[in-house]
């Protein structure tokens, strides 16, 4: 795979089946399309995307709730699909980085326990709402995701309290 954004849509597309399966969801694929069989979880999540640059609008048709047309091609609007954003890819070769300073008090850890993935999930949550913004343990994103070598969640930490959070998911081409 040489496109960059083909690369990025799959890597996009494991994301979302890896998160769907931790629900204990269902999800199907063919050559247009990812799709999210059962309700999505929570409304930011995705329930088709796009894996093609042609694929035709048809493809994500019947799609219930936010779906990611990754070329921003299609007119969804027949479909009762209503253009929200369009965010871009961005996408980096694989290698090392280059030399940052890291401010020495910033802690970067890998949940890999439960615990950690609640704490995880708690600083996520409150980078997406408020300070004060709680969810049910599990209710964003479960714990189950550990079961998938592919994922990985991050927390940046300062003096012991989780103030960041990012994602990573690895692919056969990214």
């Amino acid at each position: 795979m040489t496109d960059e954004v083909a690369i990025a849509v799959d890597a996009c597309v494991g994301w979302h089946d890896a998160w769907m399966r931790a629900f204990g969801l269902r999800t199907e694929t063919d050559a247009d399309t990812w799709r999210l069989v059962d309700q999505p979880p929570r409304m930011w999540y995705f329930t088709a995307i796009t894996r093609r640059a042609d694929a035709p609008a048809e493809a994500l048709a019947n799609a219930r709730g936010m779906v990611c047309d990754a070329w921003s091609r299609l007119d969804l609007e027949p479909f009762g699909f209503e253009r929200r954003d369009t965010e871009p890819w961005f996408f980096r070769p694989p290698g090392p980085l280059a030399p940052e300073d890291t401010p020495p008090e910033l802690e970067i850890v890998r949940a890999t326990t439960p615990e950690e993935v609640e704490e995880f999930e708690a600083v996520s949550v409150r980078g997406f709402a408020t300070e004060d913004a709680k969810v049910d343990a599990g209710s964003a994103h479960p714990a189950k995701i550990l079961d998938d070598a592919r994922m990985t969640n991050w927390i940046g930490r300062v003096g012991g309290r989780p103030l960041a959070a990012a994602m990573s998911y690895e692919t056969d081409e990214a």
